[in-house]
């Protein structure tokens, strides 16, 4: 990954900031981000919202998820932890990071869980995004076929724990089709 934040404050705190300053009705920037360039947007060009909002959608591929114990991160679950993570550091950092993010759940007044087939198809669909981005920006360079396979191994193992737990976590789930259509 390529992106680098801008200021210092971490997301988890800047996304708790931002809920809270959204629920008080206080003055906030809603935080922007470029998929492409994998980076958050400067400040300048966040939106400001000055006035209660009735509603906020807080969308994250994690949302809820939770770390696992040290023993689970030992074996490789696919070849990039195999072959470029033969001593977990990335998967200790990546289970590490989910400790700070309960403070953020707590945040979250009501969920929906629009559930995909399985993890399989969570590929297919990051490269329907790409593709769609490529097409929206042509003088910029999206990922490729390639590149999107590998950050998918990225963060697999938090796909793969996650999933299963969040239809008992959300308050709602809608099973979707391989091509986004709701079954319910």
């Amino acid at each position: 990954m390529t992106g680098r934040p801008y200021g210092i404050i971490c997301p988890v705190s800047l996304a708790c900031e931002v809920l809270d300053k959204l629920k008080q009705g206080k003055p906030v920037r809603i935080p922007r981000f470029d998929k492409i360039g994998d980076t958050r947007l400067p400040p300048s060009r966040w939106k400001k919202v000055d006035r209660r909002v009735d509603l906020v959608i807080f969308e994250g591929w994690f949302l809820f998820a939770t770390p696992e114990s040290e023993s689970a991160l030992i074996n490789p679950i696919n070849r990039l932890e195999r072959d470029l993570d033969q001593d977990a550091v990335w998967r200790r950092y990546c289970n590490d990071a989910l400790r700070d993010y309960a403070r953020l759940w707590q945040r979250i007044d009501r969920s929906l869980f629009l559930q995909g087939p399985g993890f399989e198809q969570v590929g297919h669909w990051r490269w329907q995004q790409e593709q769609s981005l490529q097409a929206a920006n042509p003088n910029r360079k999206a990922m490729s076929k390639k590149q999107i396979e590998n950050f998918i191994l990225l963060f697999e193992r938090t796909s793969r724990n996650v999933f299963p737990a969040l239809p008992k976590r959300a308050d709602r789930v809608v099973p979707l089709d391989k091509n986004r259509v709701p079954q319910t």
